[in-house]
């Protein structure tokens, strides 16, 4: 892990993740070693969003040619879960970029395991910077107070969509 940022990696995957024409096998191989090379290790947290990879994983979630499969997005939310807990740059990174949209409509037309690390993604995201609360929407807010009652969902994530909405109240009631 401690080589990761001194060679160059998160540079180079950054590039890679860029290209169109990446197989969506390789996109998952690339943000699942990215995903293990931040847990727990802030300089390559650091790193992921000083080359880049904050915008390439994002775009991964929206419609156009860098898009991936549901299992790339799926993957892409549980890394930008890691890359953005406590790190206010990388989660001002994602307001540059729509990160939060992205999120939301995985969140809205995933599986329940993407469900689940969209919301853990948001919730880090908006907790680490306060302005990507501005892009939970009406209706987002709505689907996570369902999701705090949901037996379908497990306690971890209803924690997460629980802090979602209190940091979003507490941002109006100032």
């Amino acid at each position: 892990k401690d080589q990761m940022t001194y060679c160059g990696a998160f540079w180079s995957f950054a590039q890679m993740l860029n290209q169109a024409s990446l197989a969506d096998v390789v996109r998952e191989e690339i943000v699942s070693a990215v995903r293990y090379a931040t847990v727990g290790h802030e300089i390559n947290k650091q790193a992921v969003g000083e080359a880049g990879l904050i915008r390439a994983l994002v775009a991964i979630l929206h419609p156009g040619p860098n898009e991936g499969s549901m299992r790339v997005k799926q993957e892409v939310a549980a890394c930008l879960r890691i890359a953005c807990d406590e790190s206010e740059s990388n989660s001002q990174e994602m307001v540059k970029c729509s990160g939060i949209s992205g999120l939301l409509e995985l969140m809205a037309t995933g599986p329940l395991q993407a469900k689940e690390e969209a919301i853990a993604a948001i919730s880090n995201a908006c907790l680490a910077y306060s302005k990507n609360l501005e892009y939970v929407t009406a209706k987002a807010r709505a689907d996570l107070q369902e999701i705090t009652f949901s037996p379908q969902f497990g306690d971890e994530v209803k924690l997460y969509a629980k802090c979602i909405q209190i940091a979003w109240n507490s941002t109006r009631n100032r």
